[in-house]
C-alpha cells in the first residue's frame, strides 16, 4: 500500500467528453427552454391559477420547438440515433417536457 494504489483515481464511471456538435445542441437546447421558461412566467404571474398558466404556455411551446426539431433533422438528412447529440434528440426531450407538462397540468386542474 506505499506506492499510492490505494487511493489511485480512475475514470471508469466518468462519462467520455462531449463533441462540439454535442455541446452545441445541448447549448442550444438549453437556450430554448430558457425562453420557453421565460415567457410562461411572465405569462403566470399575473393568473389567478399560475401554475395551470404556467403549463398552459410551456406544453404548446415546447411541442412546437419539437416539431421543428423534427423538420430541421429530417431536411438536414440527420440519422436518429448516431454517436453525437442532434436535433433528433433535441425533439424527443422537447416532446418529453410537453408531454410531462400535460400531465402535470391535469394533476393540477383535478
Amino acid at each position: 500500500m506505499s506506492d499510492g494504489q490505494m487511493f489511485q483515481c480512475t475514470n471508469r464511471f466518468r462519462p467520455p467528453p462531449l463533441d462540439q456538435t454535442s455541446r452545441r445542441t445541448l447549448g442550444y437546447f438549453a437556450s430554448k427552454l430558457g425562453v420557453i421558461f421565460a415567457f410562461a412566467t411572465i405569462g403566470a404571474i399575473f393568473d389567478n391559477h399560475p401554475m395551470l398558466r404556467f403549463c398552459s404556455v410551456v406544453q404548446p411551446l415546447a411541442f412546437l420547438i419539437g416539431i421543428t426539431a423534427i423538420a430541421g433533422a429530417y431536411l438536414s438528412g440527420e440519422a436518429p440515433r448516431g454517436q453525437m447529440l442532434n436535433q433528433w434528440d433535441k425533439a424527443f426531450a422537447f416532446a418529453a417536457i410537453g408531454l410531462a407538462v400535460k400531465i402535470g397540468a391535469r394533476f393540477l386542474s383535478s
